[in-house]
């Protein structure tokens, strides 16, 4: 039953978002800066690519640990602080290419933060960016990059350092969170690996008919697949919180983790009854 899992609230604190807005543009100025340096020193398609894919995953990093500190429980917020966060990234690589056109030379960090105001002269930021739109400033031998293939590549750009900042959106998993206390719910790992679970509608029938029983039951999962079992606990709180994940290892020893029971309400009782039959682990400040 959907009254069995965590919902979040829903509630913004119109406080910590704008202190998660204030903390997106130094991280994001620092991001496009040492992007676009990396470059601009490294002018090669391959990577480029890479450096592209790395400055995109950065950003949806940084976006996640903005979501815990900003105590976001509503998803317009997540979605309007990435929808920043990406144009904000953009407009400060941006930044570092424009001023390595007009300089000649990629600027020195107070350069480059004298030039992060020219989005208050947009006819001057956008009339050489028309210039490089027509002229071109790179190419492989004797072909320049320019016009609609230039304009091209800058979307692909776009796409891909916004891409893991989507994704992480799109498939980001609210940890649970005490509206009483006005903080998440620390989350600890048995250290136990569990038989691996086929149906997750069959495990949470189980789960419905006892929880340490079920996992009492539970067989000891192998190597290569298993599961873990989270449990969200805070002192306090009028209920706790209970994840369980399959693990599959991968062939180049990575694992990969799919959920298949998310954040099930469980009493206080049934909580120290885990904790009490089973060792475990906390896990860092995230929560998540």
């Amino acid at each position: 039953m959907k009254n069995r899992y965590y919902q979040e609230s829903g509630e913004i604190n119109y406080v910590h978002f704008a202190l998660g807005l204030v903390a997106l543009l130094p991280i994001a100025l620092i991001l496009g800066y040492v992007y676009s340096m990396l470059i601009y020193a490294i002018p090669l398609i391959y990577f480029n690519l890479l450096l592209t894919v790395g400055f995109g995953f950065t950003l949806a990093f940084a976006m996640r640990f903005i979501f815990h500190v900003s105590k976001s429980r509503n998803a317009k917020s997540r979605m309007i602080m990435v929808v920043i966060g990406v144009i904000l990234a953009t407009y400060f690589q941006w930044v570092g290419f424009v001023a390595s056109v007009v300089l000649e030379r990629f600027p020195a960090p107070l350069e480059y933060l004298q030039y992060t105001s020219m989005i208050t002269q947009p006819i001057e930021f956008f009339g050489i960016i028309g210039e490089i739109y027509t002229y071109g400033t790179w190419g492989i031998g004797s072909f320049i990059a320019k016009g609609i293939l230039l304009l091209l590549i800058w979307l692909v750009e776009i796409g891909i350092t916004a891409l893991p900042s989507i994704k992480l959106l799109m498939e980001f998993q609210p940890a649970p969170f005490s509206e009483q206390t006005n903080q998440w719910y620390p989350k600890y790992t048995l250290q136990r690996d569990f038989e691996y679970a086929v149906s997750a509608n069959v495990l949470a029938e189980k789960l419905d008919n006892g929880v340490l029983e079920t996992l009492q039951n539970m067989e000891e999962g192998s190597g290569m697949k298993h599961c873990k079992v989270h449990l969200f606990y805070l002192e306090g709180a009028q209920y706790q919180y209970l994840s369980i994940h399959r693990i599959l290892m991968q062939s180049d020893g990575d694992e990969e983790e799919i959920p298949v029971v998310v954040n099930y309400r469980i009493e206080t009782s049934v909580a120290k009854a885990i904790q009490a039959n089973f060792k475990w682990d906390k896990q860092g400040i995230w929560g998540v």
